[in-house]
């Protein structure tokens, strides 16, 4: 057989790619939804997973009546995203950070409101008791002096509770804020208050609040589309030098004005 008789393999007839197989968990083989980020079944977290700020495990987040969302793994609080593709810029860590200090100190200072409150009770129960035995006037104010401190500590406990309080819900705000704002910036156009709950996995009125006090911060803009729903992009900002130019110097002007009156006189 020659080199020009010698047969050849023939090409595979080109068709449509074979279909790729669906995502399954790597924890339990479970399939996976488009773009999960968890197992819906075992909870394991998947390649593209967030971590963390706190303790640096890719963890799912459970929802919390004050801290929205926390870490499933060390209970601190987190910013839940439930999208693929989004990344934050990292301006959420610090207020994160203070809401949890903030949170702890308000723990010390409670436990320490409790303990005054109860000293205080004690301390008076047993003077009213010590009342009733007889032990006169100066035994009284003995004891209700010795009440004094407890009851100090215990007002001074609410006080700070309560200012713990607000710079969580502060701290709070500000990390969602910062959230919003990175998935807004990302965006290639402007944003509904549903996508951003979808990207943050939120719900819808909760969004809406975001975008609103980003609008009220002057970060975002708010326009009206079409179908008139509220959507929110950056703000178109002017240049200083993008302004339109100044009038004629006023030497100029005034100069132009004596020469047409001493046209008008020469006529």
């Amino acid at each position: 057989m020659t080199a020009d008789s010698e047969v050849k393999p023939r090409q595979a007839a080109a068709g449509p790619p074979p279909a790729q197989a669906p995502r399954a968990c790597h924890g339990c083989g479970e399939p996976l939804g488009a773009g999960a980020l968890f197992c819906e079944r075992c909870g394991a977290a998947q390649p593209g997973a967030p971590k963390c700020p706190h303790c640096r495990t890719a963890a799912k987040v459970s929802s919390h009546p004050e801290l929205r969302c926390i870490c499933y793994a060390c209970g601190a609080p987190r910013i839940s995203v439930a999208a693929r593709g989004i990344e934050l810029s990292g301006k959420e860590i610090r207020p994160l950070r203070r809401a949890r200090e903030a949170w702890r100190a308000r723990l010390a200072w409670r436990i320490g409101g409790a303990f005054g409150a109860a000293g205080t009770g004690f301390v008076l129960l047993a003077t009213a008791l010590a009342a009733l035995l007889g032990v006169g006037i100066v035994g009284t104010g003995l004891g209700v002096l010795v009440s004094l401190p407890f009851l100090l500590l215990a007002l001074l406990a609410l006080a700070r509770s309560r200012q713990r309080t607000a710079d969580v819900v502060q701290a709070i705000d500000d990390a969602w804020k910062s959230a919003a704002r990175d998935v807004a910036e990302q965006a290639a156009k402007p944003i509904a208050a549903a996508d951003l709950g979808a990207a943050l996995g939120i719900e819808e009125e909760q969004a809406e609040g975001l975008l609103a006090a980003l609008t009220v911060d002057d970060e975002l803009e708010a326009e009206v589309t079409d179908q008139g729903r509220l959507s929110f992009g950056r703000p178109v900002r002017i240049a200083a030098d993008a302004e339109a130019p100044a009038g004629e110097p006023e030497a100029e002007v005034e100069q132009a004005l004596d020469e047409q009156a001493k046209a008008r006189a020469e006529r």
